[in-house]
């Protein structure tokens, strides 16, 4: 928390490209964060045709960039959604040993 507060003031001195160039020439790998619409436009996401649309539980349809991998003869396709957070613990969990005894007392301790 302290640490967020520190940066959060110095950070908020600069515009996202000030900030950028001055990683950079301290020599930290950074680039901005992108929105969704800045994503779509990207020519090379345009080129590649990368623009899916996925059915996701909870919200229903969203658009996300898909596969920079094309190959002629496996297309790359999104089969389902990307998991959701916690959808797979247990099936993980179980895979390393921990039964559902352990996995309950986790869950009950707000560990997972």
């Amino acid at each position: 928390m302290e640490l967020d507060q520190i940066l959060d003031e110095e950070f908020a001195q600069y515009s996202t490209a000030e900030a950028v160039a001055r990683m950079e020439d301290a020599g930290v790998p950074a680039s901005r964060v992108r929105d969704m619409e800045d994503v779509f436009e990207n020519p090379q996401v345009q080129a590649r045709n990368m623009h899916q649309t996925v059915d996701l539980p909870t919200i229903g349809s969203m658009e996300m960039a898909g596969s920079p991998m094309h190959f002629s003869r496996t297309p790359t396709v999104i089969e389902r959604h990307p998991p959701l957070l916690g959808e797979h613990t247990k099936e993980i969990l179980t895979e390393f040993g921990y039964d559902d005894e352990m996995i309950t007392e986790l869950a009950d301790r707000d560990i997972i």
